[in-house]
C-alpha cells in the first residue's frame, strides 16, 4: 500500500474509501439501492440563493448550495504536530525537496476537509450524521507556510428509506488557486435515539 509520503510525491494517487453505508456502485448506493429518492433541487430562478446559505441546517441544503469556505495557514509547527501524531518523519515533510518548502502532510489536509469545519455548518438538534463513502484525489503539492482555502459544494441531497443522504465535494486550494486536494464525500443524517428520521417533506 502506498505510504503518506508516496501520496504527497505522486498526486495521481487516489484513495477510494467506503463506509458501512456504501455499495459497489453509485446506482446501488445507499443501502438497498432500489428505493425511490426524493430529491432536493436548487432554485434556477434565484442562483444567488444556491451559493452560501446562512441559517440553514446541513440536511436542508440542496444541490448547488455551498457551505461557507474556510481559510487556514499551515505553519511548520502545525505540520509537525501531524507528523508526530502519525509517526511519519519523512524528510519531504521536514526539509522539502528540490529547493521547495516541506510538503503539507496529507493527513493534515484530510483533517481540514470535512464540512463540519465550515463556519456555516449547522446540524439540527437531535440529529446525527454518519460517514458513508469518499473518494480523494491529491492533484498538486501543498507547501508548508502557504495559505489554503477549503470549499464545500452540495452535489445531491435525497431521501431513501426514511433517511436523508447528502453527496458533496470538498476542495482545498492553495494561494495560486490550484486544487491540492479534491474529495467526493457522502454522508447520511438520522435522528439520535429515535426510529423516526427527519424527512425532506417535513422541512420547508
Amino acid at each position: 500500500m502506498c505510504s503518506a509520503a508516496c501520496v504527497a510525491a505522486d498526486p495521481r494517487v487516489v484513495f477510494d474509501a467506503r463506509g458501512p453505508a456504501a455499495a459497489t456502485n453509485r446506482a446501488a448506493w445507499p443501502p438497498g439501492g432500489t428505493g425511490t429518492r426524493k430529491r432536493y433541487t436548487g432554485r434556477p430562478d434565484r442562483p444567488e440563493e444556491n451559493l452560501v446559505l446562512q441559517g440553514k441546517y446541513a440536511h436542508e441544503l440542496k444541490a448547488g448550495d455551498r457551505y461557507d469556505p474556510l481559510e487556514f495557514k499551515v505553519t511548520p509547527d502545525l505540520n509537525q504536530q501531524f507528523l508526530y501524531a502519525v509517526e511519519d518523519y519523512a524528510p519531504i515533510y521536514l526539509k522539502g525537496r528540490g529547493g521547495n518548502p516541506p510538503l503539507v502532510h496529507p493527513v493534515l489536509l484530510m483533517h481540514m476537509s470535512p464540512r463540519t469545519r465550515s463556519p456555516s455548518y449547522r446540524q439540527a438538534p437531535g440529529m446525527g450524521s454518519a460517514f458513508a463513502r469518499e473518494r480523494s484525489r491529491y492533484l498538486h503539492p501543498g507547501y508548508v507556510g502557504g495559505r489554503f482555502t477549503v470549499t464545500w459544494t452540495v452535489i445531491d441531497t435525497y431521501e431513501q428509506r426514511g433517511r436523508i443522504y447528502q453527496d458533496y465535494v470538498a476542495e482545498i486550494s492553495d494561494e495560486r488557486g490550484r486544487v491540492v486536494l479534491r474529495r467526493e464525500l457522502a454522508s447520511t443524517f438520522f435522528m439520535l435515539g429515535k426510529n423516526k428520521s427527519y424527512g425532506l417533506e417535513e422541512k420547508s
